[in-house]
């Protein structure tokens, strides 16, 4: 399956400016579930506003550290959270932050139908190329 990020190449999605519209059911599902889930959804708002580190992820939502790293992963794997920069640590190390690859959904009823419509992040040109 691919990741929600590389649904820009898909024809099931529709862009208007920065908003795109979701009409594969596959991606529909996806998003609900991971806004269904608590844990994943306070993650995915956590990480709006600026990229953090898995850690500090974990410590701000308080999502027990084993599952935390799951649902994150999880949510990595399937493209909601995309990686946006590093930290260095003293020793040198980098650690890669993340962000949501969305900072706004809409999730509509329309004719008995469910419509999800993400606003993306202003992603910089080189993730682009990779998505």
């Amino acid at each position: 399956m691919q990741s929600l990020a590389e649904t820009r190449k898909l024809k099931q999605v529709k862009p208007d400016k920065l908003w795109v519209t979701l009409e594969d059911p596959i991606f529909v599902e996806l998003i609900l579930r991971s806004m269904g889930d608590e844990d994943k959804k306070n993650i995915i708002t956590c990480v709006i506003p600026e990229p953090r580190i898995i850690s500090d992820i974990i410590k701000a939502t308080k999502v027990p550290q084993t599952s935390g790293y799951r649902k994150i992963n999880a949510l990595i794997k399937d493209g909601l959270l995309i990686p946006r920069g590093y930290l260095t640590t003293s020793d040198g190390k980098r650690i890669v932050k993340y962000t949501a690859i969305f900072d706004d959904i809409n999730i509509l009823l329309e004719k008995n139908k469910v419509v999800v419509k993400i606003h993306l992040q202003q992603i910089p040109q080189p993730l682009l190329l990779k998505l």
